[in-house]
């Protein structure tokens, strides 16, 4: 991604702050010359430096995830057209103004059920928080999680960089 120098955010911190809000990414894989790209619900481990995420298992995308040449996720947030009659300086140009985070790492997938569940758990409580006390993984039936279980993969992304 190009960024100028002066547009440029190296704090961990404040990449990690602006992940979190704006969480809904773009998981982008490229495998054999194949780009592929899914918007993906993710949840930030702060701690370990790793997002957290799931797709369907009918989604193909998780069999070439590990074995990914390149591994991107992008996160939009706001953006703007910036019009050049809103500057003060009279040969300006028109531009945009947006916000997004690229991070690129490695893969892994989340192997036990345990570790399935927490990921689900982390992602339900962190997105229900939004909108004031509301439902919780807990009140699925044990038989319809399970079932859920067996229709999804879970991931890991080890964070290599940010932009």
């Amino acid at each position: 991604m190009y960024v100028p120098e002066h547009f440029s955010v190296k704090n961990p911190a404040i990449l990690y702050d602006w992940i979190e809000r704006w969480s809904f990414g773009t998981l982008i894989t490229s495998h054999r010359g194949r780009i592929e790209a899914n918007q993906i619900p993710f949840v930030l481990d702060r701690d370990k430096g790793d997002l957290l995420g799931h797709v369907a298992r009918a989604n193909k995308q998780w069999q070439t995830l590990i074995n990914a040449e390149h591994l991107l996720v992008q996160f939009n947030g706001p953006h703007a057209y910036v019009s050049p009659a809103w500057y003060s300086q009279p040969e300006g140009v028109p531009t945009w103004n947006y916000l997004t985070v690229q991070v690129q790492g490695k893969a892994e997938l989340v192997k036990t059920e345990n570790e399935t569940v927490d990921i689900l758990r982390r992602l339900t409580q962190t997105n229900e928080a939004l909108y004031g006390p509301g439902w919780r993984l807990e009140s699925l039936p044990e038989e319809r999680l399970k079932a859920m279980i067996q229709a999804i993969v879970c991931f890991r992304i080890h964070i290599t960089s940010m932009d």
